[in-house]
């Protein structure tokens, strides 16, 4: 049971976080430490395993022990498959000074014991209970004992001490206070100092507030570090010093970079050498995952020290994968996963500012993961760019589960993920159970398994926003056929190649025509075109006897972005889109080998249609 201490307009509140009996509690009491003459605000939430949650509350004092009772005032009857939370306040007291165990249950389950409710009129006061000292400056901190109803009976001696963390964060002054009649009600300041270091990490002390007969308090003081590196490097072929600031001293371990971010302020970016990197060790606990950290960037694609020049990028040639099975054995139809964790990326934290960028994402989940087997957002929110997820498995989502949001995913490939497993069965590919607002631009979407309802994009309460996407060969076993590219109470989809779609939804540039992947049994879903098709494996452009009719069917007001001549001033549908390996345009004749002054789409004439697409962009500024 862990527990942390913020103001709240003047007051305090702890907060409580208890695993019991598999069951997450969350206590709330306000304030933190009560005396006799407080009401005592208690707030308990949790999760229920569907959207039939727990309505009602009761709350008791039974002798010097507190009990919560959380129930049903009503009798289930539809209920959505989807992990909801629930949250009950009640009153107590004022309670005589002690200490109170308090017990929890729901919907009778046992009495679980989460947290203890001390009350007392002895207490220490803090003005504040976490605090940023600068490395090489000070902060402070005011303390007083409680106000009346009385004074302290005789003098009271605090001593401030440091009881674990960074030994560079010290008491510069006030680590003995002294209070009586006269001034107890007084805040005194107590300095605390953070001297210079040679690392670049925002460590944290922990610092305790001691009186005979009082309750101890403690602060938490952190390090503003003023020696921030902007980037993170990693890299498992790195023999140097291993921490991370250079490409010859990079980390050589994912975990370990991750864990140094959540330590250094203001990082920006984490740049990864291509190979594959595992949460952990074979044989490791399944239960782990990376877990993104807020602010900063994950990109991979990085040539690293193998290569002369470190930092060529290509997402292709020096693939970034990470990886879920850790024993490195999966075989093929999903078998060989009791050792993969979970979850390979688990978004506990994140926020809109944080990307994920060139990585590949596969082996997470087995047949007893609930969501998320490649990635997981349950709390927070996260961008995707130039992603693929593939071969995850899990009973929802076992791509993308996006339980918190909002979300945006760009140019990403969510492809051949499973959820064919015994619960669930749904949105192999994505499945959304948050409320906010999901957003899919420039992605595939494709080939995704099913046991029943969908196998691409399902989402239970809101409303996607689809552009310039394709959702194709999306497969349910059990399942209607019209439902496995996508199953949502409503979306907003423009601009997309939709498998099945109805055709009264063939609107606002919607199409339903085979978009022509070059090989989606090899995991490519380039689209084929007799203009050109670049060829990832072989590095190339190569031409097909067909053209998808995916290409320059995007929306004509969005920009080119970085496709390649000739584009037909159009963009793609699809992961490539806006992007340089976008397949080429086709005009029923031999690629244009002069580029012409004026001619805009590609087509070896400056005609009509160039001033067009001139006109469609006339005074646009896409810097904007």
């Amino acid at each position: 049971m862990g527990n942390a201490r913020i103001s709240l307009f003047g007051c305090m509140l702890f907060v409580c976080s208890c695993h019991v009996s598999g069951q997450q509690y969350n206590v709330e009491l306000a304030p933190e430490f009560p005396t006799t003459h407080d009401i005592v605000t208690l707030t308990v939430s949790g999760s229920w395993p569907d959207s039939c949650v727990p309505d009602r509350s009761a709350c008791w004092v039974d002798g010097q022990t507190v009990y919560f009772n959380v129930y049903h005032s009503y009798i289930p009857d539809i209920c959505l498959a989807v992990v909801s939370s629930w949250s009950h306040m009640e009153h107590v007291g004022p309670l005589s000074e002690g200490t109170y165990p308090l017990y929890v249950r729901q919907t009778d389950s046992n009495w679980s014991h989460v947290a203890d409710i001390i009350v007392s009129d002895h207490q220490i006061i803090l003005l504040d209970s976490e605090i940023d000292v600068p490395e090489g400056g000070t902060s402070s901190v005011g303390v007083r004992l409680l106000n009346p109803p009385r004074s302290p009976e005789s003098p009271v001696s605090i001593s401030v001490s440091r009881v674990s963390g960074d030994e560079d964060i010290c008491v510069k002054s006030g680590s003995s206070l002294f209070f009586d009649s006269s001034n107890y009600a007084e805040p005194q300041m107590v300095i605390f100092e953070a001297r210079e270091d040679s690392d670049y990490f925002s460590n944290s002390a922990r610092f305790s507030f001691q009186a005979q007969g009082y309750l101890t308090v403690h602060v938490v003081a952190t390090e503003v570090d003023n020696d921030r590196p902007p980037v993170f490097y990693v890299d498992a072929n790195a023999k140097g010093a291993n921490d991370g600031t250079s490409w010859d001293d990079a980390f050589d371990d994912l975990q370990n970079a991750l864990s140094a971010a959540r330590l250094t302020a203001q990082l920006d970016e984490i740049r990864i050498a291509g190979g594959t990197y595992k949460p952990a060790l074979a044989g490791g606990n399944p239960h782990t995952s990376f877990e993104p950290v807020s602010n900063v960037w994950l990109k991979g694609g990085y040539a690293g020290v193998a290569y002369p020049h470190p930092d060529y990028r290509n997402t292709d040639l020096h693939a970034t994968v990470l990886s879920g099975d850790l024993n490195g054995d999966d075989g093929a139809d999903f078998t060989n996963r009791t050792d993969n964790v979970y979850c390979v990326i688990r978004v506990e934290r994140a926020n809109a500012a944080t990307l994920l960028d060139g990585l590949r994402i596969s082996g997470g989940g087995n047949e007893n993961t609930w969501g998320g087997g490649g990635v997981f957002i349950r709390k927070g929110s996260l961008v995707m760019d130039n992603c693929v997820v593939s071969r995850n498995q899990a009973n929802y989502g076992a791509g993308i589960h996006i339980q918190s949001g909002p979300a945006l995913l760009r140019h990403c490939v969510i492809a051949d993920n499973s959820s064919t497993v015994s619960l669930g069965n749904n949105g192999s590919g994505i499945y959304v159970s948050s409320e906010k607002t999901i957003r899919i631009e420039s992605c595939t979407i494709a080939m995704n398994k099913s046991g029943e309802n969908c196998a691409g994009l399902r989402a239970v309460f809101t409303s996607p926003i689809l552009r310039n996407s394709i959702i194709w060969g999306n497969e349910v076993s059990n399942g209607p056929a019209a439902a496995a590219q996508i199953d949502c109470k409503s979306y907003d989809a423009r601009y997309c190649c939709i498998q099945d779609l109805q055709p009264h939804l063939r609107v606002g540039g919607n199409i339903a025509a085979d978009p022509l992947f070059a090989d989606s049994a090899a995991g490519d879903y380039h689209l084929k075109s007799q203009g050109g098709r670049y060829d990832p494996a072989a590095q190339v452009w190569v031409t097909d006897e067909v053209t998808s009719p995916a290409i320059d069917a995007g929306d004509p007001l969005a920009p080119i972005g970085t496709e390649p001549f000739a584009n037909g001033g159009i963009i793609n549908i699809g992961a490539y889109g806006q992007t340089a390996q976008a397949s080429k345009a086709w005009f029923g004749t031999a690629p244009c080998q002069t580029i012409v002054a004026g001619d805009i789409n590609g087509d070896c004439t400056v005609n009509l249609a160039d001033m067009a697409i001139l006109s469609r962009h006339w005074l646009t500024d896409f810097g904007q």
